[in-house]
């Protein structure tokens, strides 16, 4: 998902292009009433209409962070789902007239007869035909989400140099949480049930506990009150722990539930005689150019210097973001935990594209599931759905996951 920044200038110019194709399809019913002589209030009421409904989805895409609304959940998502469908059917219908123009342009190209009896009347059957047809698909998108109920994925990751006293150790995995209106405290919570029911040897959260909003962490740190595991519960930030600005508060208070965060930092983990290396690295976001110019740092160099300086052969990363698995590869690590992607989020056409087509397929090939290095066999991570959401607050065809991963000696 994207830095702060990014996020906000995609959304806002996702939402002015949206907006757009809204106003089209809006002006083409209006020219259709006006022919009507349809009353002048009833126009501007339905444009006050189309603007008060707007209002939840550009609150939340555009003005959440910065004003907050204390509402309930259940408030939050009926507004949420009115405005959605709503702006869908609009969408439908500004697609609609975008496409009848240009058909009427290449009809005029070609010099046929643009002329036809009663059209502006067909046009307006079309246009509403196709409104209907944006309510009844955002509606059941709506309906046939992804149940906020989690997948336990079970994974098996070998490898030949694990030591003997670590085959069989069991590693639990909850992340990219977004503690947000749409992922509350009561969510959080059977997540973290589910989480300690697998009864690990070893938890990592590899990060985005909240949305965006500093206080977003309270609810949070409530829901995971005695999390625990025999080996530790560990952690590293992800970028939208950046968002608030308060990532240093963010992670004190994290902190105070026994989770224990790595932040360009490593430690040993021991079971029985042997033990291995757990690395975490802070989230890209945390990269500036002043830590760069002050004192040169860069992800690629902590990384180096944690395995320069650390013990065991066997190294274990927490990373946030999976981008750089193969950099990360090249210089050490044997297994890498990583969320980010949430699986893609929402996916289309999974049954007939390999993987489906999301957003997140466009940034990485690195989506979901298990991969293994291209220049090392070695060397494995393992990508979690994780359970939130972000922007739109849907999944589709990705659901949320909780992870029990095996590790295993060959």
């Amino acid at each position: 998902m994207p830095s702060g920044n990014s996020f906000l200038f995609a959304a806002l110019t996702g939402y002015l292009l949206l907006l757009t194709i809204q106003v089209v399809g809006l002006t083409e019913y209006s020219r259709f009433f006006r022919k009507r002589n349809t009353s002048q209030v009833f126009l501007y009421g339905l444009y006050i209409i189309v603007l008060i409904i707007q209002v939840p989805l550009v609150y939340w895409l555009l003005f959440y962070k910065s004003v907050a609304l204390v509402l309930s959940n259940q408030l939050w998502k009926f507004l949420w789902i009115i405005s959605a469908i709503w702006v869908s059917s609009l969408l439908v219908a500004g697609f609609t007239v975008i496409i009848k123009k240009v058909e009427k342009k290449f009809r005029k190209s070609n010099k046929q007869n643009d002329y036809q009896p009663n059209e502006s009347r067909r046009e307006f059957l079309t246009l509403t035909t196709y409104t209907g047809i944006g309510i009844i698909s955002s509606s059941t998108l709506m309906l046939s989400q992804d149940s906020t109920t989690p997948v336990v994925e079970h994974v098996t990751m070998s490898f030949k140099n694990l030591p003997l006293a670590f085959d069989g150790t069991t590693i639990g995995i909850l992340s990219d949480i977004h503690s947000s209106p749409f992922m509350p405290k009561a969510q959080i919570a059977e997540y973290t049930a589910s989480l300690m029911s697998l009864q690990c040897d070893l938890v990592i959260l590899p990060g985005d506990f909240i949305n965006s909003r500093t206080e977003e962490v309270f609810p949070c740190i409530e829901a995971l009150q005695g999390i625990h595991a025999p080996l530790g519960v560990w952690a590293v930030t992800g970028n939208h722990d950046y968002f608030s600005k308060q990532v240093e508060r963010i992670v004190f208070e994290l902190e105070q539930t026994g989770i224990r965060f790595l932040r360009n930092e490593h430690t040993g983990i021991r079971k029985g005689s042997d033990s291995i290396s757990l690395l975490g690295i802070d989230d890209e976001f945390s990269n500036t150019i002043g830590k760069y110019v002050i004192d040169g740092f860069t992800h690629e160099k902590a990384v180096e210097s944690m395995l320069s300086n650390g013990k065991d052969d066997f190294k274990l990363m927490m990373c946030h973001k999976p981008y750089r698995f193969q950099e990360y590869s090249a210089v050490g690590i044997d297994c890498m935990i990583s969320g980010h992607t949430h699986g893609g989020q929402i996916v289309a056409m999974p049954s007939i594209i390999p993987g489906g087509i999301s957003f997140s397929r466009f940034a990485s090939p690195y989506v979901s599931g298990l991969y293994t290095s291209a220049t090392n066999n070695n060397t494995k991570m393992y990508v979690t759905r994780g359970v939130g959401s972000v922007g739109i607050p849907i999944r589709y065809n990705a659901k949320p996951e909780i992870t029990k991963i095996t590790l295993q000696r060959i």
